[in-house]
């Protein structure tokens, strides 16, 4: 409990709502050449029928707030479906690249490091990331390359109503994918050595302090915020704003937990 207090003064004192402003204005500018660089993977993969797109896009916005929903589908359906070159690709890549190496650079000054690392090792840890990404990409949607009858079927003879599954699909897989991103950057990310157990730790916060959020930030928007009042149908854009920024205070608190333990250990 001390490491984490001390880390939230360290992310006050340290400009943290500033340089979480920063990230979340740049991610959603680098959001739809990123999610088109994946998406043109995932079609690639996948590409025998839009069914699976459906299916993959409804558990994109699983790591979002309910009310967001609308606003995420209406971001990622058109890209998800959109049929780019490879020129436009290389371009998609390299603007989500720029947005990495600003988050390296970021990182890399909450664990005081002043080395530089050369574009070609940025590069380098930037595609072993994406591959890690798409790898457990993958092998969370496995299940789609079975007849979905034969799952249904299984299932439905095991768990009645489907109560367990709706459970792991609701709870437990938006918590492991927020986990396992977050262990990667935290540690690749930094230019020196970070400790499994210390990673695993800041990852661990980061993903369940988000999903608290994430319930509270409901309970905010429905009953207290009244956006959709204020900014009328802008309200999905502002709210999801609003999340992104909450999302970059988090992760950078996080970051700021996984130094303090590697200065401890």
């Amino acid at each position: 409990m001390n490491t984490v207090l001390k880390s939230i003064i360290s992310f006050a004192k340290n400009d943290g709502f500033l340089i979480a402003s920063s990230l979340s204005f740049y991610f959603i500018l680098a959001l739809v050449p990123f999610l088109l660089f994946l998406s043109s993977i995932l079609i690639f993969l996948v590409s025998s029928s839009t069914h699976y797109y459906n299916f993959i896009i409804q558990k994109i916005t699983l790591i979002f707030p309910v009310m967001l929903k609308g606003t995420i589908l209406s971001i990622i359906k058109p890209l998800i479906h959109k049929k780019i070159s490879y020129f436009s690709l290389i371009l998609y890549a390299i603007t989500s690249l720029s947005y990495f190496y600003m988050l390296d650079a970021y990182i890399n000054k909450i664990f005081k490091i002043n080395k530089k690392r050369s574009i070609l090792d940025l590069f380098f840890v930037y595609i072993m990331l994406i591959g890690i990404a798409m790898v457990l990409i993958v092998a969370y949607l496995g299940g789609l390359f079975l007849p979905f009858e034969f799952v249904d079927v299984m299932f439905r003879n095991v768990i009645k109503h489907f109560l367990l599954v709706d459970f792991i699909g609701i709870y437990i897989v938006p918590f492991l994918s927020l986990f396992i991103i977050a262990f990667l950057l935290y540690k690749f990310l930094p230019r020196n050595k970070v400790s499994v157990k210390n990673a695993m730790k800041g990852a661990f916060f980061f993903a369940l302090v988000l999903e608290i959020l994430k319930r509270l930030f409901i309970i905010y928007v429905k009953n207290i915020g009244k956006l959709n009042f204020i900014y009328g149908a802008f309200w999905g854009y502002i709210a999801f704003l609003v999340w992104v920024y909450l999302l970059f205070c988090v992760f950078l608190i996080g970051a700021h937990i996984v130094h303090n333990l590697e200065q401890t250990s």
